[in-house]
């Protein structure tokens, strides 16, 4: 202690440092948390990338579908055309789909009694 300070003074210093310690070790703590938040953060990162080329992966796949059911439609359009420009091959068409139905029929019959 040096002889011109107050007594007190010495008892208040102490105080001081101790308060500012307790400062020091919160301010520890919060950096072990943001810390921690950033690698957490990080991983979001790295996984939201990963997400995000599956995403566009899986765009370019719909847009491939999307295409093709279109042309299907397209196509099937231009059958629905001629059918209706050709009122026999609608027809046919019908009977088609009837034997097609009584040939599966006939099929599960006879095939489970034998």
């Amino acid at each position: 202690m040096l002889p011109d300070l107050d007594p007190s003074s010495w008892e208040d210093y102490q105080k001081f440092v101790k308060g500012d310690e307790e400062v020091d070790s919160i301010l520890a703590d919060m950096l072990a948390a943001t810390e921690a938040n950033y690698d957490k953060a990080q991983s979001i990162n790295e996984e939201s990338q990963k997400q995000n080329e599956l995403s566009n992966q899986l765009h370019s796949s719909v847009k491939e579908a999307l295409d093709t059911s279109h042309q299907a439609n397209d196509m099937a359009d231009e059958v629905m055309a001629d059918m209706d420009a050709t009122p026999w091959f609608k027809y046919g068409c019908y009977v088609f789909n009837v034997l097609v139905i009584l040939a599966c029929g006939y099929y599960i019959y006879t095939s489970k009694f034998s």
